[in-house]
C-alpha cells in the first residue's frame, strides 16, 4: 500500500491544466477505405475487420482498470465520464460491460463530468457524497483523477485506504513523486507505428483492403490504489 495523499491541495499540481485537459482529448488517428478483411493478430496485438485506423481498445469488456480493482476487493467502482466525445463514449461502454463481466451490474455508477481537473473534482465530490460511497473511482484521463483526488482530500479520505483512484493515459502527471497515480498507459510507439504502416500501405496501394488494428493497453500500478 503506498502513502496517502493527504495534504494535497487542489491547487498542487504543477503545469498548465487547462493545456493537459485540450491534450488528453486529442488520439491520432489514421482512419479511411472499408472494412472487409479477416480478422488478424499484428504485431502481438488484434486486427478486426473495420475502418482503415488505429486506436486503444476502447469497446471490449476487457478493462486492466475495473479487474485490478476487482482483484482488490472493490465492488462499489465509479466511473467519472468525460466530455461527449468518441473516447469517452468507449471508455464508458469498456467500464459498464467489465462491470457486468464480473458481476456487478448493479453497482454501476456513472457520474457526468469533462476533461478538467476541476470537472473531477466536481464529478468527485458528488460520487463521494453517496450513501453508500464508491470505494473506487476511474477517470477519463489523469487530470480528471488528479481533481478526484483533491476531492477526496478536502473529504478527509486517504487514498488509498480509503478511496482508490485510477487514471487514464499514464501521462507525465501520473508519474510525479507526491502524485503517484495508477493509470492506464497506451503503447504510443506501437500506436504511431501501426498508423504510418497503414497510412504508407494506402498511399502505395489505393485499392488494398482496408482493416483495423486495435492495440492493447496495460496498466501502470502506483500508489493510489490499494485494497478495499
Amino acid at each position: 500500500m503506498g502513502p496517502d495523499v493527504r495534504g494535497r491541495g487542489r491547487r498542487g499540481v504543477p503545469g498548465d491544466a487547462g493545456g493537459r485537459s485540450r491534450a488528453a482529448q486529442r488520439r491520432p488517428r489514421v482512419a479511411e477505405g472499408r472494412g472487409g478483411e479477416r480478422p488478424r493478430r499484428h504485431g502481438g496485438r488484434t486486427g478486426r475487420p473495420g475502418r482503415r485506423h488505429r486506436r486503444g481498445r476502447r469497446r471490449t469488456g476487457r478493462q486492466p482498470r475495473v479487474d485490478h480493482l476487482v482483484e482488490l476487493g472493490h465492488r462499489r467502482i465509479a466511473h467519472i465520464e468525460g466530455t461527449r466525445s468518441t473516447a469517452a463514449r468507449y471508455r464508458r461502454i469498456g467500464y459498464e460491460k467489465a462491470m457486468r463481466r464480473h458481476g456487478l451490474a448493479g453497482e454501476v455508477v456513472v457520474q457526468p463530468g469533462d476533461f478538467t481537473e476541476e470537472g473531477g473534482y466536481r464529478a468527485a465530490r458528488e460520487l463521494l457524497r453517496r450513501d453508500p460511497r464508491p470505494t473506487a473511482i476511474f477517470a477519463p484521463n489523469d487530470l480528471v483523477a488528479t481533481g478526484a483526488l483533491s476531492a477526496a482530500v478536502e473529504l478527509d479520505l486517504r487514498v488509498p485506504a480509503d478511496l482508490s483512484v485510477i487514471g487514464y493515459d499514464n501521462t507525465h502527471l501520473a508519474a510525479i513523486r507526491h502524485i503517484s497515480l495508477t493509470s492506464v498507459d497506451q503503447p504510443r510507439r506501437d500506436m504511431g507505428r501501426l498508423a504510418a504502416e497503414l497510412l504508407t500501405a494506402r498511399i502505395g496501394d489505393p485499392s488494398r483492403g482496408a482493416r483495423q488494428n486495435l492495440v492493447v493497453p496495460h496498466l501502470v500500478v502506483r500508489s493510489t490504489t490499494g485494497p478495499a
